[in-house]
């Protein structure tokens, strides 16, 4: 993931990657596209990817995704 390009579209990408995968029968654990996902957000969410890593309680994917939207969307209206 960069910074250049908006979040929410490439985590769209990433879901799709994953509904590919799916399709041709791989199939991944949810805490690993979790983390892998984790892992792969922008130098410019450095700080948001250590508060994740260190949650005592591990976080579905699909809570995830909601959670990182969720904060982009605060993170959007703060620079206007």
């Amino acid at each position: 993931m960069t910074d250049d390009k908006d979040i929410r579209v490439q985590i769209n990408e990433y879901h799709k990657q994953l509904e590919d995968l799916k399709a041709k029968n791989v199939n991944l654990l949810d805490d690993f596209i979790t983390k892998l996902l984790i892992e792969k957000l922008p130098k410019s969410w450095t700080d948001y990817n250590k508060q994740l890593k260190h949650m005592h309680k591990q976080m579905s994917f699909s809570n995830l995704i909601t959670h990182i939207i969720i904060e982009d969307t605060n993170w959007t209206s703060l620079s206007q």
